[in-house]
C-alpha cells in the first residue's frame, strides 16, 4: 500500500521535478536555514540580542542594537532575509532590527517578518504574537526631523512616539508603519498601505494613507 502511495505521488515526474524538489527542500530550507541560523545567533551574541526557542532565520538578519536599548526576539518566529526562501515576492533587503539609545523592540513569539526593517530611535516597537508580516514593510517610531522648514536638520526626538501592533496581525507587502500607530489585534493591513493613525482589532485598513476598508 505504501509503495502504491509512493508510485503515485511520483507519477508523471521528470528529473526536473526532482531538480526542482530536491532545491526546494534539502538546499533552501536545509542547508541555507542551518548557515542562516548560525550566523544568526553570532550576531546575536555580539549584540546582546535576546531569542527564544526554535528560531528560524533565511538569509542573513541585520542587527544593530544602541547602547542601553533592547532587542527580544520570542519562540518560534519565522525571519527570512533571502530572496531564495521569499515565497510571495521578492525581497529587497533583510530583516533588520535597529535601535538607538534607549529604544526597545519586542518580537513576541509566533512572529513571521520577510524582509521587515523595525528602526526604534527612542521609544518602543511591540509586535503581538502569531502577526504575520509580509515582504518590504517599514516600521518606525520615528520622522527622524522635524517639520519645520527653519529646523529641519534638528533630530526631534521629542515628537517620537511608540508602536504597538497586536496578536494574528496581518500586514501586507510594501506596507509602511509610522510613529505612534496601534494596531489591534485581528486586523490587516492591505498592501502598499502607509498607516498614520490607530486601527481597531478586527478591522481591515488600507490606502496612502490607509482609511477603514471593512469589518472582518
Amino acid at each position: 500500500m505504501r509503495i502504491q502511495n509512493i508510485k503515485q505521488k511520483l507519477k508523471g515526474f521528470t528529473i526536473f521535478d526532482l531538480f526542482s524538489l530536491i532545491y526546494n527542500r534539502i538546499i533552501l530550507f536545509w542547508l541555507l536555514g542551518i548557515r542562516s541560523n548560525v550566523i544568526f545567533k553570532i550576531k546575536a551574541f555580539l549584540w546582546n540580542v535576546k531569542y527564544g526557542k526554535n528560531i528560524k532565520c533565511y538569509g542573513s538578519v541585520f542587527l544593530n542594537r544602541g547602547h542601553l536599548s533592547s532587542i527580544s526576539i520570542g519562540d518560534n518566529c519565522l525571519l527570512i532575509s533571502g530572496k531564495r526562501r521569499g515565497t510571495a515576492c521578492s525581497i529587497y533587503s533583510p530583516v533588520k532590527f535597529r535601535t538607538y539609545k534607549g529604544g526597545k523592540i519586542i518580537i513576541k513569539d509566533d512572529v513571521e517578518l520577510s524582509g521587515t526593517s523595525i528602526t526604534v530611535r527612542s521609544t518602543s516597537c511591540t509586535i503581538g504574537s502569531k502577526t504575520m508580516i509580509a515582504p518590504n514593510c517599514i516600521i518606525m517610531d520615528s520622522d527622524f526631523h522635524t517639520v519645520s522648514p527653519k529646523y529641519r536638520r534638528n533630530p526631534g526626538f521629542e515628537n517620537d512616539r511608540e508602536i504597538i501592533i497586536g496578536e494574528n496581525v496581518w500586514i501586507g507587502s510594501r506596507s509602511t508603519i509610522l510613529k505612534g500607530v496601534k494596531i489591534g489585534d485581528n486586523s490587516i493591513v492591505a498592501a502598499g498601505s502607509v498607516v498614520t493613525k490607530n486601527i481597531p482589532s478586527d478591522q481591515m485598513w488600507g490606502g496612502i494613507p490607509a482609511k477603514f476598508i471593512s469589518k472582518l
